[in-house]
């Protein structure tokens, strides 16, 4: 929808990211948890969750470094975390604000209620506050 006004497919692309599917290697949260705890539908969820309906818009991961596994588009995928840290074990966060943030990000398993890892190559995720308590 915006790239008539982008005119350029490389702003989708971090070159210090050597991922690539589809032409990006940026992905969105398929899952997080809600504020009972619960592992949700996110970005693939339908009806789609409206902004509106976010507790902590400035605290809630948007779009981040997307890796292997997870689906085209998607991190935080079930088993397959599937980000990556190409920025010093780190990676960047944008923020449902709009704002974009660095983080360290970790690697192995997420807090209960989230499924293991696939493997050790999908437990790349950032900090678990960023899809947190998300609604």
């Amino acid at each position: 929808a915006i790239l008539p006004y982008v005119k350029n497919t490389g702003v989708y692309r971090c070159r210090s990211n050597s991922w690539v599917s589809s032409m990006i290697n940026y992905g969105v949260p398929a899952n997080a948890v809600n504020s009972s705890g619960q592992v949700v539908t996110f970005f693939s969820a339908d009806p789609p969750i409206t902004h509106a309906r976010l507790a902590r818009p400035a605290e809630t991961l948007m779009i981040t470094e997307k890796g292997a596994g997870g689906g085209e588009k998607y991190v935080l995928s079930g088993q397959y975390y599937a980000c990556a840290m190409p920025h010093m074990d780190g990676g960047n966060v944008c923020f449902f604000d709009g704002h974009v943030k660095w983080y360290r990000f970790e690697k192995g398993p997420l807090p209960t209620p989230w499924a293991t890892p696939y493997s050790d190559e999908h437990s790349i995720h950032p900090p678990s506050g960023t899809i947190w308590n998300v609604w």
